[in-house]
């Protein structure tokens, strides 16, 4: 079992609160985004292809993806779609980009990195939109 603790933050929380009360009307959209400044990335043992067992995306967009489809209600997806990048010396992905739309119509937009170019970390990103607001 995989612990997905972005679910317990208290803000996550608020947010699905606000969702389930109708608050903020129906989901429509989620985007989020973690991208780790390059001189931070421990360029050991998670990018070696055969030790690593996958790469950014795996690392920092997978709690990402279960963060969304749960404050989605956990539909099926419908269409998927994802481009990942791999710089010429490591062994797995370090960038990865994926569009998941599901079947009750929301969007799942998730951008992560190993090799952000700035000096912070961009992340913790989380932001829905709303079609029905009253």
């Amino acid at each position: 079992m995989v612990g997905m603790n972005h679910r317990f933050r208290s803000d996550v929380q608020a947010v699905r609160g606000f969702l389930a009360g109708g608050d903020l009307g129906a989901l429509q959209r989620c985007a989020a985004l973690v991208h780790v400044p390059t001189e931070q990335t421990d360029v050991g043992l998670e990018i070696a292809a055969g030790r690593a067992g996958g790469g950014a995306m795996l690392d920092l967009g997978l709690p990402l993806i279960d963060l969304g489809l749960w404050l989605a209600g956990w539909p099926a997806p419908k269409r998927i779609s994802a481009y990942l990048s791999r710089s010429g010396k490591v062994g797995v992905e370090d960038m990865g980009s994926a569009l998941i739309v599901l079947e009750n119509g929301v969007s799942l937009t998730i951008d992560v990195s190993w090799r952000h170019l700035g000096e912070e970390s961009a992340s913790g990103s989380i932001s829905s939109a709303s079609k029905d607001r009253r």
